[in-house]
């Protein structure tokens, strides 16, 4: 069945099969209710209010081709539709940042022709109705043929200290508050958080999802990119980061070691394109996140880039790496600090308890790390488009280097608390 061009067929296709059950056939289609469900409701969105974000930034990667972004706001869909597809050997990047209307997954699932379970995971939350769940997530990791999900953890600081297991309890009503009340209140752009808990009085960490799915073409191949990171969290629907106790905390930098960046800084300032930043972008609690479309290229190779989709999506890979290594750092300071106390009587039923609630932290981001992992390892990434003659080298140093690197940084960091 052909969907270019045909969002509400490639709509009532989700719909139809969302209504298949067990009586009919060993296909059922139940876990998409939500989704089908979602993509049929009219549009009920203040336009206004996604106006001055980039919902999609689009980077064509290849031979001679520019470094310059191209910009869609939510009013700018038909102009996105009508943006040729990747010919002569190029490929295209499509990042969406933030909360998706129904019209934008309806039409550019039907313009890439993605596979609906690309949309379904990312949108599988807590605030879908357990009557609609039937657990399909995670699913066998031979089914992700052609995407997968990466984990990015932010850490916030707060200056003004509260009781952590006080906060912990607070947390979890918050979180489901916040996921109740998330799809009636959510707008274009808006981002979107999947966790967040407090480590102690001090710093909170905040966790999004990347989802990544590669589509090959005749001519090219087009990434399309689902950021949780769209507007800032102090103008997207609120949450426990952004109650009046953390008002004055900030977000950390996740830490990018890049060889000589320090010197080099300028001169790839210079390089890039830096237009304004929009006006919905802007508050009191930036992410580094926030940057990945904007500046995930600045170190390719765009003639090895245009022909391995690994190759070009590995920055993002290698930012959620970072965080994962910093979360690990932050917690083996807090280790530390903990270890004084469980000599001391008074404390250390308080300490135990908080290192049981550590390690289950450690067993989620270890599973998180353990799928990416078995991603890159496995012939899956195979079926992504990959680079052969003179550039097959370069990308295959690159690729293997991310997967060495996630590997024995993980493990190594792990070892140590």
């Amino acid at each position: 069945m052909a969907f270019s061009n045909r969002p509400q067929v490639y709509s009532d296709a989700i719909q139809r099969y969302s209504l298949q059950s067990t009586k009919d056939t060993l296909y059922a289609g139940q876990q998409y209710i939500f989704l089908a469900t979602l993509l049929q409701q009219s549009e009920r969105h203040d336009q206004s209010r996604g106006e001055q974000h980039d919902l999609a930034i689009v980077q064509t990667v290849g031979p001679e081709c520019e470094r310059k972004r191209l910009r869609f706001s939510y009013k700018d869909l038909h102009q996105l539709l009508n943006l040729p597809q990747p010919q002569g050997g190029r490929a295209q990047v499509l990042f969406l940042r933030g909360f998706l209307p129904p019209s934008w997954i309806r039409s550019l699932g039907a313009k890439y022709i993605i596979d609906p379970e690309f949309f379904r995971q990312h949108l599988d939350l807590p605030f879908i109705p357990k009557c609609q769940s039937v657990f399909a997530t995670p699913c066998l990791p031979s089914t992700k043929k052609n995407a997968l999900t990466l984990r990015v953890s932010t850490i916030s600081r707060t200056d003004l200290a509260v009781n952590g297991t006080q906060r912990r309890g607070r947390i979890a009503e918050d979180l489901t508050n916040y996921f109740r009340g998330f799809c009636n209140t959510a707008r274009p752009g808006d981002s979107l958080v999947r966790s967040f808990y407090s480590l102690n009085s001090r710093y909170n960490v905040v966790e999004q999802d990347i989802s990544i799915c590669v589509e090959e073409r005749e001519e090219g191949w087009t990434a399309v990119v689902w950021l949780d990171t769209g507007k800032d969290l102090t103008g997207s629907p609120p949450g426990p980061w952004t109650q009046s106790k953390l008002t004055r905390s900030t977000f950390l930098p996740v830490p990018h070691h890049v060889r000589q960046i320090a010197l080099t800084h300028e001169a790839l300032k210079s390089k890039g394109e830096r237009p304004p930043a929009r006006v919905a972008d802007c508050g009191s609690l930036p992410q580094s996140a926030t940057h990945l479309a904007q500046e995930f290229d600045m170190f390719l190779d765009k003639n090895v880039a245009a022909q391995d989709a690994l190759y070009t999506l590995s920055p993002l890979f290698s930012f959620a790496a970072e965080s994962e290594i910093q979360f690990l750092n932050l917690l083996q300071e807090l280790y530390d600090d903990i270890a004084n106390k469980l000599g001391r009587d008074e404390q250390s039923t308080v300490a135990l308890q908080i290192l049981t609630w550590h390690k289950q932290l450690l067993d989620q981001h270890s599973n998180r790390v353990e799928e990416t992992l078995r991603f890159l390892r496995s012939c899956v990434r195979t079926q992504w488009p990959h680079a052969s003659g003179k550039h097959k080298k370069k990308a295959d140093l690159v690729k293997s280097s991310l997967s060495k690197t996630m590997n024995i940084s993980w493990r190594a960091q792990l070892n140590n608390l």
